[in-house]
């Protein structure tokens, strides 16, 4: 019996048997653009490919990296003032990771957690702990051409806002400024307008300390955090 005729008289109640049929009758007729080729194997192929485009410059093995100086985990506590709300403290850690890719890109990312009372001093005194969580924000260092000069800052945070920095490197010294800042319709009011950073490195003591100041819609470019942290 030909495939053809025991495609018409197989039995609608047997869907896998007709599927087997219906595979047998395309392969033997040499349909076009017909394969067996299984999805894995053509998501491997597809990812195997040429590039579609040039890699970015890498670094050179015998040439520094222009943020050596950053790379790591750094941790500590801060302190947070601001005319339109209470003083407060916190504990913050920074963790700054070269790209695997040899790309000038160092990725970014911040957590703090408000400092609460807790004990456990030498003398049963109570000392700050941390607590919960408070301000987040995650990002990129650029190093456009791999400068050791400008860098820029791309970051976002929780709170629905979105900034670009743009860095002068002096030495192990960091003066950020922003270039522009978005927010998502439902950030929270009064919205923040500017803000500068001044991150400072001492890789012998392994020491980072800075200062954030920062302008709302009804203040004026005013600091706000004052940080000091040790290499983890």
């Amino acid at each position: 019996m030909s495939l053809l005729l025991r495609l018409r008289n197989s039995s609608p109640r047997s869907p896998i048997s007709h599927s087997r049929l219906c595979l047998s009758f395309v392969k033997s007729h040499n349909f076009p653009h017909t394969h067996t080729t299984t999805p894995a194997a053509t998501t491997t192929r597809l990812f195997s490919t040429q590039q579609q485009t040039p890699p970015p410059p890498k670094m050179t093995d015998n040439k520094p990296h222009p943020l050596e100086f950053l790379i790591g985990t750094w941790a500590g506590r801060g302190k947070g003032f601001y005319p339109t709300i209470p003083s407060f403290e916190f504990f913050e850690e920074l963790t700054f990771t070269k790209d695997p890719a040899g790309r000038p890109v160092v990725a970014y990312s911040q957590k703090t957690r408000r400092a609460v009372p807790g004990s456990g001093g030498d003398g049963g005194e109570t000392v700050p702990v941390p607590g919960p969580p408070l301000h987040a924000e995650a990002g990129f260092i650029r190093l456009p051409g791999w400068s050791n000069e400008r860098c820029e800052l791309v970051l976002s945070q929780p709170t629905g806002v979105a900034s670009i920095e743009v860095g002068a490197i002096k030495g192990t010294t960091i003066d950020w400024e922003t270039t522009s800042i978005i927010r998502s319709p439902s950030a929270k009011a009064p919205h923040t307008t500017h803000f500068t950073r001044k991150w400072v490195i001492n890789p012998e003591e392994k020491t980072f300390s800075y200062e954030f100041s920062m302008a709302t819609e009804n203040t004026p470019l005013t600091r706000h955090l004052e940080v000091h942290l040790l290499k983890v």
